[in-house]
């Protein structure tokens, strides 16, 4: 039986949480948010996979970010890793 990776796409996560583009991808870029798979296909264009809970996630993050900044978001993330993980 193969192993198949399910996940949501980068195009679905835009379509699902409305997330702006290029805020995931600057999220992505500065660690964060973390895909649940490594990037499918080479080149400019990756596809990334993301879980139910990384959608959540990104909603949290969008709904911070109107009152948080980013330096603080990672700083939360880094403080529940080290202490939750």
């Amino acid at each position: 039986m193969e192993n198949l990776i399910t996940g949501y796409t980068t195009r679905e996560v835009v379509d699902i949480t409305k997330v702006n583009p290029n805020s995931l991808r600057y999220w992505l870029d500065n660690d964060i948010v973390q895909p649940q798979a490594i990037p499918l296909g080479s080149g400019i264009r990756k596809t990334y996979l993301y879980s139910f809970s990384q959608l959540v996630e990104i909603k949290a993050i969008m709904s911070l970010r109107k009152n948080v900044t980013v330096k603080t978001i990672r700083a939360v993330k880094s403080f529940i890793s080290d202490h939750f993980e």
